[in-house]
């Protein structure tokens, strides 16, 4: 708390995993020590332990914060004054203990973009009135086009629906994505089939039938995508693949992939070659691999034989967080826990981008295909790196 009140011209605090379970109450909330402007504009306070978030924190950013993460702490109530962030484009909420939200949450913050509060043990009513909200953006004229992501995790789906909506809310915003939770521990961990990154307002989503709160203990014939955040501890990938299950081609080659009896990518890259000539496949070296997974299929469907795949037989997704930044190696049990997930499917491809190319290469032995953007590998001199002792990195 001294540190925001003390430098006024602070505008970004990247505290991402540290702990913190005291709090901000240094001196018992004092209101005589609280700012009346603050220039912060971005707050990243992810895996924290924080156990309560001060009104005095929040309320002097009304008009410049932008960016507030607070996932994977102790939070078991949000101050109100984060209804009225009128700047606010992300809030990060998931993995707390949070049972309601303040009242117009979506609405209040005009710009929200993003919202993501999976893992909450919200009520039924917290459940509607924030889909409520969700639906007024939508019908918005002014706020239509801003929100574009509601997380939900399948259980809270079916907790909504359950307590029977009111006719005007039978079917969630186009903006709700939902999914399953099936990591436990400081992760998060978002098991999403591929329909639901981009699904339609007219479009069912996962939880909405008795029975879909639980990931299915089978996958047979069917692709997952392991997408590993980085150490700014975001789902940054959800959008990509999102685009990456809308473009047909794509979702064939995936498809392609699953059901292939090739025991490699480059034995893979060979029966493409000789299955479709036309593709122009190029002969196969280390660097070509990824690339041979892909080439030619982005062409209109009638390129192909087979039939266009239902939205409902693509791709799934994990999307992985590591909110402690400990490079995916803090809880004893990942490795088990992740494992068990892969041998589900027929096919596993695995994706990162620095900490998260770090852990794509690390697991490795779990998939069959890997994409590691700049690797984060020499964590001695890095300028994020997992809190350990130097001798244990």
């Amino acid at each position: 708390g001294e540190l925001i009140t003390g430098c006024q011209q602070l505008e970004e605090l990247r505290l991402t995993g540290n702990p913190m379970a005291a709090g901000f109450d240094w001196k018992a909330d004092d209101s005589s020590q609280a700012l009346e402007t603050s220039l912060l504009s971005v707050a990243y306070l992810q895996g924290c332990k924080l156990p309560r978030l001060p009104d005095y924190l929040v309320k002097p950013c009304a008009d410049s914060l932008a960016y507030l993460l607070l996932s994977d702490n102790r939070l078991k109530q949000l101050p109100d004054a984060v209804s009225e962030l009128r700047r606010l484009r992300w809030l990060y909420l998931y993995g707390n203990q949070l049972e309601q939200l303040p009242p117009k949450l979506l609405t209040s913050c005009k710009h929200m973009s993003t919202c993501l509060v999976e893992g909450n043990p919200l009520t039924a009513q917290a459940l509607q009135l924030l889909l409520q909200d969700a639906c007024d953006c939508e019908t918005d004229a002014d706020r239509r086009n801003w929100l574009q992501v509601l997380g939900l995790d399948a259980s809270q789906v079916r907790r909504w629906k359950a307590s029977q909506p009111p006719p005007g809310l039978q079917r969630a915003p186009r903006a709700v994505q939902s999914g399953w939770q099936v990591l436990p521990g400081g992760f998060y961990g978002k098991l999403v089939p591929s329909g639901q990154l981009s699904r339609q307002s007219n479009q069912q989503i996962l939880g909405e039938e008795a029975g879909e709160e639980e990931a299915p203990t089978s996958a047979e014939g069917r692709v997952l995508v392991v997408a590993f955040a980085a150490s700014q501890a975001e789902p940054e990938w959800a959008k990509v693949l999102s685009k990456l299950h809308s473009d047909r081609g794509n979702s064939f080659t995936l498809q392609e992939y699953a059901t292939s009896k090739a025991g490699t990518l480059k034995a893979h890259a060979a029966k493409i070659r000789e299955a479709y000539p036309a593709l122009e496949v190029q002969e196969s070296t280390d660097a070509a691999l990824m690339p041979s997974l892909w080439l030619g299929f982005n062409t209109s469907a009638e390129t192909f034989d087979t039939p266009p795949l239902p939205c409902e037989e693509d791709f799934d997704a994990l999307l992985l967080v590591d909110s402690s930044r400990s490079w995916y190696c803090g809880e004893p049990s990942f490795r088990k826990d992740l494992g068990d997930i892969c041998r589900r499917y027929a096919r596993v491809c695995m994706v990162g981008s620095s900490m998260g190319g770090f852990a794509a290469m690390s697991y490795s032995d779990l998939a069959d295909a890997v994409l590691a953007f700049g690797p984060q590998v020499e964590l001695e001199c890095a300028p994020y790196r997992p809190g350990f002792d130097l001798k244990d990195i």
